[in-house]
């Protein structure tokens, strides 16, 4: 199967690069997979699985879970740069669950008027909900 190169960046680290045959993304308007030779691109991330096959077969897999952030294909290269991005195996669900809670328990305080001057900030605590949610899932 042809390759294409991929690269996963969070703003403070690269936690992937290199040559792959799939690329299965979650798209804010819903799932999305590349495979060499897609189409240029650029999509905003939803928070959920990424999945990476480096050769035919799941036996050959990464997963990680990504909230926020683009994903672009530019020529031959994938880049996905996500706001936030752990290795699947590494998420510890009982410290997302506690985080998840203290995030929802910090928007149940925001008043109607704190919500409506300031979409950036809850636009934001909005994304973080979602990504404990993915990983306490």
């Amino acid at each position: 199967m042809t390759k294409f190169h991929c690269v996963i960046a969070t703003p403070t680290e690269q936690l992937y690069a290199g040559d792959v045959s799939y690329v299965g993304v979650p798209g804010a308007d819903g799932d999305f997979g590349v495979m060499a030779g897609h189409a240029g691109s650029v999509s905003l991330l939803g928070a959920g699985a990424l999945t990476i096959r480096t050769d035919d077969g799941a036996a050959n897999e990464m997963h990680y879970i990504v909230s926020g952030g683009i994903a672009e294909v530019i020529g031959t290269t994938l880049r996905v740069l996500p706001r936030y991005a752990v290795l699947r195996e590494k998420v510890d669900k009982a410290d997302a669950a506690q985080q998840l809670e203290q995030l929802r328990g910090q928007f149940q305080e925001m008043t109607s008027e704190y919500r409506t001057n300031n979409p950036i900030q809850v636009r934001a605590l909005e994304e973080k909900i979602a990504w404990f949610e993915k990983q306490s899932a």
